[in-house]
């Protein structure tokens, strides 16, 4: 009988977005792309297009790799708040072309499909804080680079959203903490707690009814209506 676990693992997949900005780092640093990639499971002599969909696992290789080549144990989160607008294809554009905060990331958690189908995610209120909340499976190995690229991500379009005011996150990561603390700080603030049971990223409830600066409601619609046929 063929190991369920393993079967899911093998057909998780997340958009190809994330392969082309480690390359590019790799390489200014005269690091060995070939090498790495190849130790990754990927060829590379093949550039993936950024709206293809890959091996989730082979990614996740690809950044502790990178990051471990790199002696940069915050590549991920780097990366992730440095992606330039649209770098997740639809899912991106229906944050950045909302109405409000709250509408944005409401959005992600309907099409959370789209970038990944094994990273679950969710938005939850506790108190006077919501927070947006993302999962990968330990089965997969380490993948601190990965859990950090989506916090620098979600970080960074909420600034965005906020006319690039920086609101008071709490962040919490189930990775411990990195050597290159001071990454993490400069996107998230002092507040961030590490080994902690969850990945989650909290902002104060009321910034959720905040006017987005980038708003473009015809825009919205017409990636809304692509996001349903996706």
């Amino acid at each position: 009988m063929p190991n369920k676990k393993n079967s899911s693992l093998s057909q998780a997949v997340i958009l190809a977005s994330g392969v082309s900005p480690v390359k590019a780092a790799l390489e200014r640093a005269g690091q060995d792309w070939e090498m790495i990639s190849s130790l990754a499971g990927f060829d590379p002599l093949v550039d993936p297009e950024p709206d293809d969909h890959i091996s989730l696992r082979k990614l996740i290789s690809l950044y502790e790799l990178a990051a471990e080549s790199l002696e940069d144990d915050a590549l991920g989160v780097q990366l992730g708040c440095e992606a330039p607008a649209g770098s997740v294809s639809t899912f991106d554009y229906l944050a950045l072309s909302a109405a409000t905060v709250g509408d944005a990331l409401r959005s992600w958690i309907r099409f959370q499909g789209l970038p990944s189908n094994c990273i679950p995610l969710s938005l939850e209120q506790q108190n006077d804080d919501v927070f947006f909340y993302w999962a990968v499976s330990d089965a997969f190995g380490p993948h601190a680079q990965v859990c950090g690229w989506i916090a620098g991500f979600v970080a960074n379009r909420i600034c965005r959203l906020l006319n690039d005011r920086t609101p008071p996150f709490k962040t919490e990561f189930t990775h411990g903490a990195p050597q290159n603390l001071q990454a993490y700080e400069k996107i998230f603030g002092s507040e961030i707690g590490f080994n902690r049971p969850c990945n989650r990223l909290g902002i104060p409830v009321s910034l959720l009814e905040a006017a987005s600066c980038s708003s473009e409601p015809n825009l919205y619609r017409i990636v809304e209506k692509l996001a349903h046929q996706e």
